[in-house]
């Protein structure tokens, strides 16, 4: 994902629910979404279970498209295999803002999703933008398509967060070239650590999201998490449609336009959540309408 237009963190999401249709949503997304947004966990029961199983928002800008559903995977995703989504947390500094979009969805964190819904692997977690459409699958490095957990010749794996910044800033050249460069998180299910042993996926995340916390100032400001494509709309863990405030009329009539196209092709209705910006440092709150 390359980042053109950069806004602060929203920090107001408002649900707009419709008093009729078939409900696939409740009168309290938005207390679900701040509970989400504040529940901070090391992990979620397991080594083996990263908090964004469980805590957390993923949302995803997307738009109108003459080839795809706006909810749908694009074909590059598809042939990449990763779909990216930005991962936000109250104790995580981030920013919002892709290629100037208002609008798109909320993932439900997996183990809070509905029974009907799929659960997606998320393969790879990026502490800034990470130009994925240049990554082979969309987690390995460009130039190898290696992760850079793996173990192979010359290579120390990055596991830490210190390990992350340092590789960082050692690939030289301006800020896109270390972005496009930078080593991904492995979130993979099956990977496995130095001794050939399951991965501790919960510390490689926590690892992630604290080179977020310790070195806010570089790249984007935005982090990127990276989801297996879905492509059944039904099964989909959609939480949310959402935009942001910035173009409220603009970017509530894409909104809107999504979920009732949704609602068109699946029978699904699916609510709507604003989302107003106040200050990075007071967060994201839910609110209800």
């Amino acid at each position: 994902m390359k980042l053109f237009k950069i806004t602060p963190i929203a920090t107001l999401f408002v649900a707009i629910l419709s008093v009729s249709g078939n409900y696939q949503a409740r009168a309290s997304t938005a207390d679900d979404l701040n509970a989400n947004y504040s529940k901070i966990v090391n992990n979620c029961g397991s080594s083996k279970r990263p908090a964004f199983l469980c805590s957390g928002v993923m949302i995803r800008f997307t738009g109108y498209s003459n080839d795809y559903n706006a909810w749908d995977p694009s074909p590059a995703s598809i042939k990449r295999q990763g779909v990216s989504f930005t991962y936000i947390r109250k104790d995580i500094p981030a920013r919002l803002g892709f290629g100037g979009k208002l609008s798109g969805v909320i993932y439900y964190p997996n183990m809070l999703a509905p029974l009907d819904k799929v659960k997606p692997e998320i393969t790879c977690a990026f502490p800034t933008d990470a130009w994925t459409d240049g990554r082979g699958d969309s987690c390995g490095r460009p130039d190898s398509n290696r992760r850079c957990q793996n173990v192979f010749a010359g290579f120390n794996p990055v596991t830490t967060a210190e390990l992350w910044y340092q590789n960082y800033i050692s690939l030289g050249g301006d800020e896109n070239h270390k972005q496009q460069y930078q080593c991904a998180f492995d979130m993979s299910i099956g990977s496995l650590d130095l001794y050939a042993q399951p991965a501790n996926t919960a510390d490689l995340f926590n690892q992630n999201l604290r080179a977020i916390q310790m070195y806010p100032n570089i790249g984007s400001g935005y982090n990127e998490i990276i989801v297996k494509p879905l492509t059944d709309a039904k099964s989909m863990p959609i939480q949310a449609f959402f935009y942001l405030t910035e173009n409220m009329q603009k970017g509530g009539a894409e909104a809107f336009n999504m979920r009732d196209s949704y609602y068109y092709k699946t029978g699904i209705y699916l609510p709507v959540v604003r989302v107003e910006y106040r200050s990075p440092t007071i967060g994201v709150y839910f609110i209800d309408s």
